[in-house]
């Protein structure tokens, strides 16, 4: 998540990456962002609470780079301390309320390829605007 937060610092000061899409079909960068906010939040939520309720963060509602970073900043403590409550009773859980009934470990797994795919897709419109992301903080 701290990664993230770094990629939002780099997009926010860099002119064109707000609204930027390399085609007329694909989502803006601040689309994408607000989307993987939401996901985030809701795949945690869901495996915490067991609530899978969609949540309201629209771009209708979102629809400018302040207020994304503020829904960001706002949800940012929350988060961190539901990624605290993960353990191994969550990842054995059977979560049978969904449409496909998966356990938490797969659920956390859809999560985090979920985000890479994004950052991903956030790293490629950074380099196509000629942009060099931040190094990633790997821990090995």
């Amino acid at each position: 998540m701290d990664y993230l937060s770094t990629l939002l610092d780099t997009i926010a000061i860099e002119p064109n990456m707000v609204e930027f899409h390399p085609s007329p079909d694909s989502r803006i960068t601040e689309e994408i962002v607000l989307h993987l906010i939401r996901s985030m939040h809701y795949y945690l939520q869901g495996v915490i609470s067991n609530i899978w309720e969609p949540l309201p963060y629209s771009f209708e509602r979102y629809s400018s780079w302040e207020r994304i970073s503020e829904l960001w900043t706002s949800l940012l403590p929350e988060l961190r301390q539901k990624l605290d409550k993960l353990d191994s009773t969550i990842y054995h859980t059977n979560y049978t309320d969904l449409p496909t009934p998966a356990f938490g470990l797969n659920l956390i797994i859809e999560l985090l390829t979920h985000h890479s795919h994004h950052i991903g897709q956030i790293l490629l419109y950074l380099r196509l605007n000629g942009i060099s992301p931040p190094a990633y903080p790997f821990i090995v």
